[in-house]
């Protein structure tokens, strides 16, 4: 009996320390959203050239809207169908690898392309459309990524 007890309580430190290790070496939101960026790379510049080009000064396309294509385009009634295939491809592949919601910001050189949220916060890449460092007021934290004008992002 108590070889099985100093087993189990050798299997549940072991576990511990297993588990604290893992947590220790996961990667930060930082170096998961650099994964994600070079991965969805040519789907999330298919999105900001098609939105950098659009007339509308703020959009936002929710996750619900990207299979069939819809934006919502603020100062306007109602939605408007996104009538290029390779945008609306483009946004389905992003809606199933994870994407909430995509905006492009008024008053703002900044399209977002939020990957993770909580209550609280959002994060995910941002598209500077001018080349400058994003201007979008919620943004708190902004992390160069591997390619120019893109950014990871965090708001409030």
């Amino acid at each position: 009996m108590k070889i099985k007890i100093f087993i189990g309580v050798i299997v549940c430190v072991t576990l511990i320390i297993v588990a604290v290790v893992a947590i220790l070496n996961a990667p930060s939101r930082e170096e998961r959203t650099e994964r994600h960026f070079v991965r969805d790379y040519e789907l999330l510049l298919t999105v900001a050239q098609f939105l950098t080009d659009s007339s509308y000064e703020h959009v936002s396309i929710w996750s619900d809207d990207m299979e069939n294509g819809e934006m919502v385009v603020f100062g306007r009634t109602g939605r408007t169908i996104i009538r290029d295939v390779a945008v609306t491809e483009a946004l389905n592949e992003l809606r199933r690898r994870g994407y909430g919601v995509i905006t492009k910001r008024d008053n703002s050189n900044t399209i977002t392309f939020q990957r993770w949220s909580t209550r609280l916060e959002g994060w995910g890449m941002a598209f500077s459309i001018d080349g400058n460092e994003p201007s979008y007021r919620s943004i708190v934290m902004l992390t160069p990524l591997s390619k120019p004008d893109w950014y990871f992002y965090v708001t409030r």
